[in-house]
């Protein structure tokens, strides 16, 4: 469902705005995402539980549009146990806080983590308070990248995707692309490679798409996402389809997507006196369920600073009928009908 918010600068001098938070009405961050892919299920019940959309069609982003990531190897041609920082730009909505940066592990896994430290990332569980926190795993395993054997990582801001690839109201925004290419498992004898593309999505949506995983891999491999915090996680390692050897994607759907303004595409902006702009977000999930939307203003010199907090309900409804012989006709109208 698709809903706006006006914002409206009702004081006598300019004023900058942007969404500060985007969290669940109990502050619960388990169900924040909803994970969508080959043979993904809703397990509840009852009327206000909705299907879930078809999965992302795969899809693999082209080297030409990409840059390598060449501060990756800054310690040398191979790579374990390490990490790069990249600047994202326009920032993330990851579980409805702004983030701005990011570290990209040799372990294929990404952390928005301030705290983040590299070296300690060769194994994990999601959704516990140790370190990494704010992980986007793709798969988080002891991994090992060698540039001699091909090994490479390619990022980059990509425009929007074409609407046949849309997970519901996912993925129509612009995305910043992470490629994982050729890593390797280590000490594991395995030939298989790993090559693996994440898409963060302005609005975001999150999205995994695997090209090539390890023949003998996912003994200890996690595959999902882990807030700020780290209590709250969500690891789908189990029900994806690697065992099938075919190319496939995960989407991420967050129960609120921002989607920008009417003049641009950001949760952000500045307002004369008197100014309004209309923040454009839609809500997505199979369950029924509140979310608050913490709005920040202030002035162009910090003088003041003030937060409102808007409520945003989805509710989902069913509807069903019978379908039986008409009766008796009773009005001209339906007799002229047929």
């Amino acid at each position: 469902a698709f809903g706006a918010l006006k914002i409206k600068n009702k004081g006598g001098t300019g004023m900058h705005w942007k969404v500060a938070a985007v969290n669940s009405l109990d502050y619960n961050d388990r169900r924040f995402y909803t994970a969508v892919h080959k043979g993904a299920q809703n397990f509840s019940r009852g009327p206000d539980t909705a299907p879930l959309p078809p999965p992302p069609l795969y899809t693999w982003t082209s080297q030409q549009q990409l840059s390598k990531l060449s501060s990756f190897f800054a310690a040398g041609t191979t790579v374990d146990d390490d990490a790069a920082p990249v600047h994202l730009s326009p920032p993330f909505y990851f579980y409805g806080l702004e983030v701005s940066g990011m570290n990209i592990s040799s372990n294929g896994l990404l952390s928005f983590d301030p705290d983040y430290k590299p070296g300690l990332d060769w194994g994990g569980v999601l959704g516990t308070s140790s370190m990494p926190n704010g992980v986007v795993a793709p798969y988080w395993d002891d991994l090992t990248c060698s540039e001699n054997r091909g090994c490479q990582v390619m990022v980059g801001m990509q425009a929007r995707q074409n609407a046949t690839s849309l997970t519901g109201a996912c993925g129509a925004a612009q995305y910043m692309a992470v490629q994982f290419q050729n890593f390797r498992l280590i000490g594991t004898g395995s030939q298989g490679k790993l090559s693996c593309e994440v898409r963060l999505y302005t609005d975001g949506c999150i999205e995994f798409l695997y090209k090539e995983t390890p023949d003998d891999g996912m003994w200890w491999t996690s595959v999902g996402l882990e807030n700020m915090q780290g209590g709250a996680g969500q690891d789908v390692s189990s029900s994806l389809p690697f065992s099938e050897g075919q190319p496939f994607g995960v989407m991420f759907v967050p129960s609120v997507s921002l989607t920008g303004t009417n003049t641009s595409k950001s949760a952000a902006g500045n307002l004369s006196v008197a100014e309004a702009s209309e923040l454009r977000l839609h809500v997505e999930g199979p369950k029924s369920r509140q979310s608050w939307l913490t709005v920040h203003a202030e002035d162009p010199k910090s003088s003041w600073v003030s937060e409102r907090r808007v409520r945003v309900a989805q509710v989902v409804f069913s509807a069903a009928w019978h379908t039986e012989p008409w009766g008796p006709c009773r009005r001209a109208s339906c007799e002229q009908a047929g």
